[in-house]
C-alpha cells in the first residue's frame, strides 16, 4: 500500500498494490512516487534507476548489468524483480534486492567455502554462469523413484552429501572430493573421457544442492541435485541441469553433439549411472525412472522447423542401467 498524507498527518490518497506492483484499489495519487517508491510513467512502466519495470509481465524490460551471486539460480535469469519473491524481496535500484530483514544480495557474506575451498570472492570468480556460455541453452532432468529405503529422506540426503563419490563415480568418470561433506566453495574434479574438468559446489539446502562449472570446463551453467519424498512414501532423487557451450570454440560441436550426438549419449550415462548407485546405497529397490531434455535456442528452433523434430526428447535408460536397478 501506498499513502499520501496532508499537512495534518490525514489521509489525502492512497493506493493498493498486488505483490508484482499492479494497482488494486486506490485513487490517483497526489505523488509521482508510486510502487516501493518509484516513478510510474505514462507508459505505466515504473522506472527503477537502472532499468525500467513492467509490472504487468512482472520482469524488468532489460537486462541486469550486475550479478552480485553468480551462485544463485535466481540471478541467471537477468530480467527477474526481486529474485521473483516480491512479497518478501523488492529491487530499489534494479541492480540489488533487498529482502524484508534488511539484507541485500549486491554485498552477500558467504564466510568460508568448507573443505579448503576458500571464500567466495576466490571461488566464484572461477565460475562459468549461463551467460558466460554460447548458443543454446539444455535443460536436462533424472530422476529415480525408491521404494523400500534403509533410510530416511533426511539420512539419505546425509548420505549423498557425505558421499557424492560413491553415488557420482562410474567407468567413464571419476568425480575427486575432498572426503568429507559437501559445503559452499568445495571443488570438485572431474576425470573422464579424457576431459579434466571442475566444478564448486554452491547452494545447499536440507535437502539439495546445486554444483556450478568451473572455468576450463566444456560447460557453462549448473547441475542441482535433490532427494524427495512422495506420496506413496518413497524417496525420488532427482537431477535437474542448465547448460550451454562454455565458448565459441566448442559452440558448434557442443550443440550438434547434444542435440543429436554423442554428447547426449554421455551425459545419460553419467547421470543415469548415479542413479543406478543411488537405488544400490539406499538398500531399497528401483521403483521408477524419467529422464528427459529440452534445448532452447537457435539450432534448436532450426531443427524444429526443417526437420519436423522437436527439441525436446525424452531419454531411454539403457537395459543394462535397467538391470542393475532392478536387483
Amino acid at each position: 500500500m501506498s499513502v499520501t498524507t496532508n499537512e495534518q498527518g490525514l489521509k489525502a490518497s492512497g493506493q493498493e498494490f498486488d505483490p508484482w506492483g499492479n494497482v488494486r484499489a486506490g485513487a490517483v495519487p497526489e505523488t509521482t512516487l508510486d510502487y516501493t517508491g518509484q516513478r510510474r510513467d505514462s507508459t505505466g512502466l515504473l522506472y527503477y534507476n537502472a532499468r525500467y519495470y513492467d509490472p504487468v509481465s512482472g520482469h524488468f524490460i532489460s537486462a541486469d548489468t550486475v550479478v552480485p551471486d553468480p551462485t544463485n539460480p535466481q540471478q541467471f535469469n537477468r530480467y527477474s524483480y526481486a529474485l521473483n519473491n516480491p512479497v518478501h524481496n523488492t529491487d530499489p535500484d534494479g541492480h540489488c534486492t533487498e529482502t524484508g530483514k534488511g539484507d541485500d544480495y549486491c554485498h552477500p557474506s558467504y564466510g568460508n567455502g568448507g573443505g579448503g575451498g576458500g571464500s567466495v570472492e576466490s571461488w566464484t570468480d572461477d565460475i562459468l554462469s549461463i551467460d558466460d556460455g554460447v548458443g543454446d541453452v539444455y535443460y536436462r532432468s533424472y530422476e529415480v523413484e525408491i521404494a523400500g529405503s534403509k533410510y530416511s529422506q533426511n539420512e539419505y540426503f546425509d548420505l549423498m552429501r557425505n558421499h557424492f563419490g560413491a553415488f557420482a563415480n562410474g567407468d567413464t568418470s571419476v568425480f575427486k572430493t575432498n572426503g568429507t561433506a559437501l559445503n559452499r566453495g568445495d571443488r570438485i574434479d572431474i576425470t573422464g573421457m579424457g576431459l579434466p574438468v571442475g566444478v564448486y559446489v554452491g547452494d545447499i539446502s536440507n535437502n539439495s544442492f546445486t554444483l556450478y562449472t568451473a572455468k576450463g570446463h566444456v560447460e557453462a551453467g549448473a547441475i542441482r541435485f535433490s532427494v524427495n519424498t512422495n506420496s506413496a512414501g518413497n524417496l525420488v532423487v532427482r537431477i535437474d541441469s542448465e547448460a550451454r557451450a562454455a565458448n565459441g570454440a566448442a559452440h558448434n560441436i557442443y550443440d550438434w553433439s547434444f542435440v543429436s550426438g554423442p554428447g547426449r549419449a554421455a551425459q545419460t550415462g553419467v547421470w543415469t549411472n548415479f542413479l543406478s548407485n543411488a537405488v544400490r546405497l539406499s538398500g531399497g529397490r528401483y521403483a521408477n525412472i524419467s529422464a528427459e531434455g529440452k534445448a532452447v535456442g537457435p539450432l534448436a528452433a532450426k531443427i524444429t522447423t526443417s526437420t519436423a523434430r522437436t527439441p525436446s526428447y525424452r531419454i531411454a535408460p539403457s537395459k543394462q542401467m535397467l538391470n542393475a536397478l532392478s536387483k
